[in-house]
């Protein structure tokens, strides 16, 4: 219980001061483009800001200057587009990046290592937008294996029902429903691998190095001169310590991979929340980008709420406490 509320304070806290930078900036930036905002004085913009917050309260989060339509209710429709990029790329930086980090800790300093490592090492370093743009010119414009952006073909006509491109179209009744969801896929395999990239390599790089330090310490070493293969080292003892801190660390990178998921629907013109996102700084928006950093702010803090759950449950240390 005391988890819970101490969870609870400190999502209420960040988000109070997420509030007020929303506000701050996106305020500061009116004032630039707006010379009737420029004769207004301390306490109008402090009582600007307190109507923000009490607009928030009862879900206000503001209205689109384009075409008057409410900034949450557009969030929630953008929003499983972007979940469709997220979790396909948090599960195979986790599927790939555990067993990759695991086969090259079982001969240290060994070619496997090294490849694993040295590729890991570029992928992490080399800027998100430059491996789209890679991607999308060797596969999409060079061998034309996959689109070059969208969500689906403007052939199909599939009726959104859950939002979910995938869903829908295989909950449609239309004759060409299977291949509309596989043309869903064809067009998310190029996001999804630019988007896993920098999670992948973060998970071997993390998890490599903490089973490199728990490989030589004590219990490793007795386990070792009790005869234990090591196999069993490190799927028993090697991993299960090393993977705490990088369970630890996912609020971070998921506030990296939101990032990355701007950048990559802008690059691959997926429509989800990111690129909705610039198009609202493009147009100068400022009232509705003050709601949609709220939103995606809210979004963050949940997942790191989740993140530290999941490390709750998932250490028996943190229980005992």
């Amino acid at each position: 219980m005391s988890f819970l509320l101490r969870q609870f304070s400190r999502f209420a806290m960040m988000l109070f001061g997420v509030s007020i930078l929303a506000f701050g900036f996106t305020e500061f930036a009116y004032i630039r483009h707006s010379s009737f905002a420029q004769t207004s004085t301390l306490w109008q913009h402090i009582l600007n800001y307190f109507h923000f917050l009490s607009e928030l309260f009862h879900g206000n989060f503001g209205i689109t200057q384009h075409n008057a339509a409410p900034v949450l209710s557009t969030f929630i429709h953008k929003l499983p587009a972007s979940i469709e990029l997220i979790i396909p790329a948090i599960i195979i930086a986790w599927l790939v990046g555990v067993p990759l980090a695991t086969w090259a800790e079982k001969k240290p300093g060994g070619y496997i290592d090294r490849a694993v490592q040295t590729i890991s090492v570029a992928f992490y370093s080399l800027p998100v937008f430059w491996l789209g743009l890679i991607l999308m010119m060797v596969f999409a414009t060079g061998f034309e294996l996959f689109p070059v952006g969208g969500r689906i073909d403007y052939i199909y006509d599939i009726t959104p029902v859950t939002g979910f491109a995938l869903i829908d179209t295989l909950l449609s009744d239309k004759p060409y429903a299977f291949e509309a969801f596989i043309d869903v896929i064809h067009h998310l395999i190029l996001p999804i691998i630019t988007l896993s990239l920098l999670p992948l390599s973060y998970v071997i790089l993390q998890l490599k190095a903490g089973m490199e330090t728990i490989h030589h310490s004590e219990f490793i070493m007795a386990a070792r001169s009790r005869g234990m293969s090591n196999t069993r080292l490190l799927w028993v003892h090697s991993l299960p310590n090393a993977i705490q801190p990088v369970i630890a660390s996912m609020s971070l990178q998921f506030s990296v991979l939101i990032t990355s998921t701007i950048i990559v629907e802008y690059l691959f013109s997926w429509p989800g929340i990111g690129h909705w996102f610039l198009i609202l700084v493009q147009q100068q928006d400022f009232i509705a980008l003050r709601g949609a950093l709220m939103l995606i702010a809210t979004v963050i803090l949940i997942a790191n709420i989740a993140t530290d759950l999941l490390r709750y449950l998932t250490n028996p240390k943190l229980r005992r406490e």
